[in-house]
């Protein structure tokens, strides 16, 4: 439960095929508000619609993209204290639809 291994930027990558080049979906800092934590062991209530409103959390939306990748890649470029060795997530989601 390190703050200093909070990813502080990313890049989200898709591609159509595994042969494909990896195209830029979206990159960026992320909307951090503060470094206070979900205890371990909560309860969460969240939805496809929305994060459990009593926990911390932080969302990206990326409501430009169009395009249905078979493949995604996600890269954090930088964490909250640089020399940080380590990047740790409770949770990543990638919401979407699923195609015909």
């Amino acid at each position: 439960n390190n703050p200093q291994s909070d990813p502080m930027s990313y890049i989200l990558e898709g591609r159509v095929s595994a042969s494909s080049e990896w195209a830029v979906i979206g990159e960026g800092d992320l909307p951090w508000v503060d470094t206070s934590r979900n205890s371990r062991g909560s309860s969460v209530e969240s939805t496809f619609e929305s994060a459990d409103p009593k926990l911390v959390s932080i969302e990206v939306g990326f409501p430009n993209n169009s395009v249905p990748f078979l493949e995604y890649k996600v890269t954090f470029t930088s964490m909250r204290e640089a020399n940080y060795g380590y990047c740790q997530l409770a949770e990543f989601e990638l919401p979407g639809f699923l195609l015909d």
